[in-house]
């Protein structure tokens, strides 16, 4: 049996339609989201509002909650802090997966395959919490003004983590 995209709902596309018309930097609160569609979009038509988000999203329109209040859109300078604040998330939860990882009761029982798999996303994990921690944003940014303020290709951070 094949699957479908489903459709956008009616709701979601009336939400989809308020959140496009905001203002950067004005907040809707969740009562008039909730009115527009005749649901409370903090309880049972949460997912319909997170869909309007994201749909708002692929058309560069970014969104973040204000407890209790409602979603406010987002200026180019605060969408820069959304990147910066998940970083720590990042690092701890590349740092529970090494730990779930390395949980493993015998390792010495994998199949050959298995332990290289292990082995490799350990790795890769640690790479993630080594450079996710503020010290390396630091480092990253030089290397960004070195570069005139691009971004850097995944090889040439590598590459400067590797020179000293």
């Amino acid at each position: 049996m094949t699957s479908t995209i489903p459709e956008i709902s009616i709701e979601t596309r009336m939400l989809i339609d308020r959140l496009k018309t905001a203002q950067i930097g004005e907040t809707i609160t969740y009562a008039t989201l909730s009115n527009i569609i005749g649901r409370e979009v903090q309880d049972d038509a949460r997912h319909l509002l997170v869909s309007a988000q994201k749909a708002c999203l692929r058309d560069h329109i970014v969104f973040a909650s204000v407890r209790k209040i409602g979603v406010k859109r987002l200026a180019d300078t605060e969408i820069v802090g959304i990147g910066e604040a998940m970083l720590p998330k990042i690092k701890r939860a590349a740092k529970r997966g090494i730990v779930k990882m390395t949980s493993v009761a015998d390792f010495s029982a994998l199949p050959d395959a298995a332990k290289l798999r292990h082995n490799a996303v350990i790795s890769m994990l640690g790479v993630v919490a080594h450079v996710a921690g503020p010290r390396r944003l630091q480092k990253i940014t030089d290397e960004v003004t070195k570069a005139a303020g691009s971004q850097l290709p995944p090889a040439k951070l590598l590459e400067a983590f590797r020179a000293k």
